[in-house]
């Protein structure tokens, strides 16, 4: 479904409690952020959220956090039986960066985070047993979940899956790995030997700026998957669009044309600024 900027009201951080508002610093969500409340943090329901880049998506994942753990359920847990949420990401850089911005958020809190790297194995299995948010590349949960000793038992925990970047489940490379460990994961939310476990409740939320078909991720996740779209209308530095075409005569030449025109592109836009071009292939560029 899509979605009018001009009819939301801002909705104030405060309006969440107060144990979890050190998620959010700032005064209120934008527009975008302020229409994804109901279902993000006043529902369990699995969602599927496009949105613009800089939109703030991390946001909407934080606020299914902030449900998970100021429910009465998770805070009447003892540690190491409460439920668990996992944080997949595709690039070890992105992980890192949620990773250090969590813990300075949460430093003052009792929540314990654990990122998977594949290093220290006993360590980790340790930590990812006591964690109250795991952060991992889909490769090393998928190790994880298979591998380890433990994995059981961390994941009869988890009932909150986030996955960013969630268009990477059509990556030839990457998305058989991310498509397994969500099929993992709802394969033991429906075990009978799992059904008394936080797990059987799971909750899975997939974000993106570019996910060409929501309907059929959401029909994947399960039945009543909130599907949110925004448009390039809550980008919150405007994007202006020029479409240019040249004369092509060879075609098996295309891309090297194409070429040809970059720096004079550039030139003429860039205003003296950096710039950032994009190329559909790493040989292109």
């Amino acid at each position: 479904m899509e979605n009018d900027q001009d009819e939301t009201p801002f909705v104030p951080v405060d309006a969440l409690p107060l144990s979890v508002r050190p998620l959010f610093p700032y005064r209120q969500f934008n527009a975008m952020q302020s229409q994804c409340v109901d279902v993000a943090y006043c529902s369990d329901r699995h969602l599927v959220l496009s949105a613009p880049t800089g939109s703030g998506k991390t946001a909407v994942l934080e606020m299914c956090l902030a449900r998970l753990w100021s429910s009465e359920a998770w805070c009447a847990e003892a540690r190491g039986s409460r439920a668990a949420a996992v944080y997949i990401a595709p690039l070890k850089a992105l992980t890192a960066e949620r990773l250090d911005d969590w813990r300075q958020k949460l430093a003052g809190s009792e929540i314990q985070i654990c990122e998977l790297t594949g290093d220290a194995e006993a360590d980790q299995e340790a930590a990812a047993e006591r964690a109250d948010l795991i952060v991992a590349t889909p490769e090393k949960w998928d190790a994880f979940t298979r591998f380890r000793r433990s994995a059981h038992s961390v994941l009869a925990r988890v009932s909150l899956v986030l996955v960013d970047e969630i268009h990477l489940l059509a990556d030839e490379s990457r998305g058989p790995t991310l498509e397994a460990v969500i099929a993992r994961m709802k394969l033991h939310a429906q075990s009978p030997d799992t059904r008394t476990c936080p797990i059987a409740s799971l909750r899975l939320v997939g974000v993106s700026a570019t996910i060409a078909n929501l309907e059929d991720i959401g029909a994947w996740f399960g039945p009543q998957c909130a599907i949110l779209e925004f448009d390039s209308a809550f980008r919150p530095v405007p994007l202006s669009w020029h479409v240019l075409s040249w004369q092509m005569n060879i075609t098996y030449r295309f891309d090297e044309e194409l070429r040809r025109h970059v720096f004079q592109v550039v030139r003429s836009h860039c205003n003296s600024r950096p710039t950032m071009v994009f190329f559909n292939s790493r040989e292109n560029a």
